[in-house]
Parts: structure tokens; C-alpha cells; sequence
């Protein structure tokens, strides 16, 4: 590993001299703030201003505004608990309807890739629960990978089909 990548981790033992994740855990304590005051709508999406950190972290006016640099505080602060436990609801429904997704088609051949698609949605979640745990920024806007998701077409293939069962599948369930 280059020496670049061995000082950066040396800076995990000193964490508290280690300005970035300073910034971070500062961040983390005002969305937590703002969450607790205003637990039903949060601060917003504009939070993250001079002005708001002076409401809620006075101690940390100092520093320049920070971001959260994670899903779950950034969440939280913005939407408060009520929001935030909407997020958190949303993303346990979704892993569970792939789980139905897996178990339902594990037993016929013809819907092998079903299975395999809802399990590989679910691996790209876990790495975007992961990832989003340390930063927010996706390197791809969602409004573009939504578009090219909603976009994507199979191939075209030649040949007779049966009529899809998994319909019915879901409703035996």
C-alpha cells in the first residue's frame, strides 16, 4: 500500500485530533439535536447552514459547516425521527419483499433470475448501507441511476414464452 494510505490510517488511533472525523462526529451530535428538538419534521433540508449549527451547536460554530457524511444522521436531522424511521422502514420493506422474492421463485427453474436479481439488489443494498453509513455523496446523482434503471430493457429473444406465474406465486404465498 502507497505511504499515503498508511499515514491516513494512523489517524484512526488519534481520532480526536483527526479534523475530518471531528467534523463528522460534530456533525453527527447537531443532526442528533436538531432531531431531538424537532422531532417531527426535522430541520429540513437546509439545516446544514452557519446559522442553524449557532441554534443548535454553539460549540461548534467555529468550525466550518459540516456535513454528516451519513445516511442515517443526515436523515435524521433533516426528517427527524418520524422521517427517519420512515427511511429505515422503507429500506427493511424492501429487503424483505427480496427475501419473498427469493424464497417464492427458489423452487421453479424458470425464475432463477428473479432470485438472482432481488439477491443482487440486495448485495448492492448492503453496499449502500455500508457506504452511506460514511458518505452521502453517490458517484452516480440517484436521478440519473433511477433513469437507467427505469430505461433498461431486456434482450430481445426469439422463441415462444410461457406466461409469467409469478403473479400467482405471490398471492399462494
Amino acid at each position: 500500500m502507497p505511504d499515503t494510505w498508511h499515514s491516513r490510517m494512523g489517524t484512526i488511533d488519534n481520532y480526536q485530533e483527526d479534523n475530518s472525523a471531528q467534523g463528522r462526529i460534530f456533525a453527527w451530535r447537531f443532526a442528533t439535536r436538531v432531531a431531538v428538538d424537532r422531532p417531527l419534521g426535522g430541520g429540513g433540508f437546509e439545516m446544514w447552514e452557519r446559522r442553524t449549527y449557532r441554534d443548535y451547536f454553539p460549540e461548534g460554530v467555529e468550525l466550518r459547516v459540516l456535513a454528516p457524511h451519513s445516511i442515517w444522521f443526515q436523515t435524521l436531522g433533516e426528517h427527524g425521527f418520524v422521517g427517519f424511521g420512515l427511511f429505515v422502514m422503507f429500506w427493511i420493506l424492501t429487503w424483505r419483499t427480496g427475501t419473498r422474492i427469493i424464497k417464492l421463485c427458489r423452487k421453479h427453474a424458470e425464475l432463477i433470475w428473479a432470485r438472482d436479481l432481488a439477491a443482487m439488489i440486495q448485495a448492492g443494498l448492503v453496499g449502500y448501507f455500508v457506504g452511506g453509513s460514511f458518505r452521502v455523496q453517490p458517484v452516480k446523482p440517484l436521478d440519473e441511476l433511477r433513469a437507467a434503471a427505469l430505461a433498461a430493457q431486456p434482450p430481445a429473444e426469439p422463441g415462444p414464452f410461457r406466461t409469467s406465474d409469478l403473479a400467482d406465486l405471490a398471492q399462494a404465498a
